[in-house]
């Protein structure tokens, strides 16, 4: 009798979590896309080295990056409930695997995003780099 209700509870749950997820995708869709809502984020992670592009792109999420023998780097931007995630990856052969987040409100504005994220990158990569030396 119990695990029909546990059932029924998870069951809305589920819906629930999809049924917003849907309305987040038509929400950004409303606003031209990812592409175009986070067009300056978009653009510097498109800048940051010149084979970088868009590796897949859905409703809610953007990646962009670049891969070759050596290592990689890649920018996630995910649109979340009121939020914009942001997660920087990189691989190195030299110096490793190496990940970052940052969650800032939708609208705030882009360039100090991109500040915000240049300066933790920076710090993090002295900080990576002083631990060879």
């Amino acid at each position: 009798m119990w695990w029909i209700i546990i059932i029924g509870i998870v069951l809305f749950i589920i819906i629930k979590f999809v049924s917003d997820r849907n309305k987040q995708a038509d929400a950004v869709a409303k606003q031209g896309g990812m592409r175009k809502k986070y067009r300056t984020l978009v653009n510097y992670a498109l800048a940051g080295h010149a084979n970088s592009h868009i590796i897949s792109e859905d409703g809610t999420g953007i990646t962009i990056g670049c891969a070759s023998p050596g290592g990689s780097t890649y920018i996630d931007i995910v649109q979340t409930f009121g939020t914009v995630t942001i997660r920087w990856r990189s691989t190195s052969i030299l110096m490793g695997n190496h990940k970052l987040e940052w969650s800032f409100d939708e609208f705030m504005d882009q360039d100090r995003m991109i500040e915000k994220i240049e300066h933790d990158i920076e710090v993090y990569m002295s900080n990576v780099i002083q631990k060879f030396t």
